[in-house]
């Protein structure tokens, strides 16, 4: 076994070259702490900025949030109004063309026909009306033809009614 002498001291150069050894060390280790911390001053710096301006526009976006909301609403609102008013319209539209039917009924009767009854089914119509004489229910019905509103015409019935005078006719088209 070999005697080891705690006692024994470190020779001057090597103590030398460890105080060397150890000076560098630290410099290297003291120059690479700077570094870093030279290298991330600026980033800290940014990221404490900008948590700084993003709760500034949290509390700015706090009523754009709000103003969207409502913008939302009102788009919605505004969808259900025109789809209500497209309804009102196409009714109207229907009412528009019922009125202008019945005006060129009314123009086409002569003055002593008298309307007594007009259903109307979606395209389809049927009109009883009196007439003195047979000439005039031809007549109206020549006048319906010619507007552009009526089609397929037939005088589907024509029969004297119990005043003997007055004359009954039915008339179907679309």
């Amino acid at each position: 076994m070999k005697k080891n002498s705690l006692i024994k001291t470190v020779s001057p150069k090597q103590q030398y070259a460890i105080r060397r050894w150890f000076i560098i060390s630290m410099l290297l280790l003291s120059v690479s702490v700077i570094v870093i911390i030279v290298l991330e001053i600026p980033q800290l710096y940014a990221l404490q900025s900008i948590k700084k301006d993003n709760k500034m526009l949290v509390v700015q976006t706090e009523q754009f949030d709000q103003v969207m909301t409502r913008q939302h609403k009102l788009q919605q609102e505004e969808q259900q109004l025109r789809k209500r008013q497209e309804t009102v319209n196409q009714h109207n539209e229907q009412l528009d063309r019922l009125i202008d039917n019945l005006s060129h009924i009314i123009h086409a009767c002569a003055s002593d026909s008298t309307i007594e009854s007009l259903q109307i089914k979606n395209n389809n119509f049927e009109l009883t009306a009196c007439c003195t004489q047979t000439c005039h229910a031809t007549d109206f019905i020549e006048g319906l033809s010619q507007s552009k509103q009526f089609r397929n015409l037939t005088l589907t019935s024509l029969q004297q009614t119990e005043q003997k005078l007055k004359l009954l006719f039915t008339v179907k088209g679309e």
